[in-house]
């Protein structure tokens, strides 16, 4: 299957497990695929919004045949009548809100995440012996063995007060789906004045977006929004995508 089939396959919600894992790596690795896929998304989504907008003129259209007749008078349809004709709206065209315009955590937070990178050690190739446990914990969190980085990060919480640990072993936490650890750990960043304060509030709106915590998520995102410094354009999309 080629990039164009996957991203249709994926809006049509026809990917297998594995074709979602392929479209969620491409959409991590691939800048040219996101970039297409946000493209597509916004599309549709401007798709949704003009059927919805000719739907609600079509519904007070109706409304107004239910109680007036074209001389003013009182009139009234049966309500059988009534709701056969909005079933027919509603159906037209694909549209059924109760079930196309739910969100779906999972996409919303694969469409979403992506690794924080590392912006704290500089790896070079030469000896390190005073970060020795840094630097290890860095290199394998870089190649993606997150195991690995897990442990470091952990003795390093558990070894020092390095202000910036916390913030990567919940990033690991995440990577490694172990997401109520990771928004606790998030959390915690968050609520603390350190440098990775907003980009700790954004992971912790994924994770709890992830766990279908809606109310945390979108408390979060708002925060997010309110500070205008980290991710202030995607917090205010993904506050729509949750209404």
């Amino acid at each position: 299957m080629n990039k164009e089939e996957l991203l249709h396959s994926y809006f049509q919600e026809e990917l297998s497990a594995e074709q979602l894992e392929v479209f969620t790596t491409l959409l991590a690795e691939d800048a040219e695929f996101k970039e297409q896929f946000r493209f597509e998304k916004d599309l549709q989504m401007a798709i949704k919004n003009k059927e919805r907008n000719h739907l609600k003129k079509k519904l007070k259209y109706i409304e107004e045949q239910h109680t007036t007749d074209s001389l003013g008078n009182t009139r009234f349809f049966s309500p059988t009548k009534i709701a056969a004709a909005i079933i027919v709206l509603l159906t037209v065209g694909g549209i059924i809100f109760s079930i196309i315009d739910q969100p779906n955590a999972d996409k919303l937070y694969t469409i979403n995440y992506e690794k924080y990178p590392n912006t704290v050690y500089a790896i070079t190739r030469g000896n390190d012996s005073e970060n020795t446990l840094v630097r290890k914990a860095f290199i394998a969190y870089e190649v993606n063995d997150i195991d690995t980085a897990i442990t470091y990060f952990e003795k390093l919480k558990q070894n020092t007060d390095l202000s910036y640990v916390d913030f990567y072993l919940a990033q690991c936490y995440l990577a490694n789906g172990a997401i109520e650890k990771a928004v606790s750990l998030f959390e915690q960043v968050a609520n603390k004045n350190t440098d990775f304060k907003m980009e700790a509030l954004w992971y912790a709106a994924l994770g709890n977006i992830k766990n279908k915590e809606e109310v945390k998520a979108k408390q979060q995102l708002e925060a997010l929004v309110l500070a205008g410094t980290y991710k202030k354009q995607l917090a205010i999309e993904l506050l729509e995508d949750l209404e």
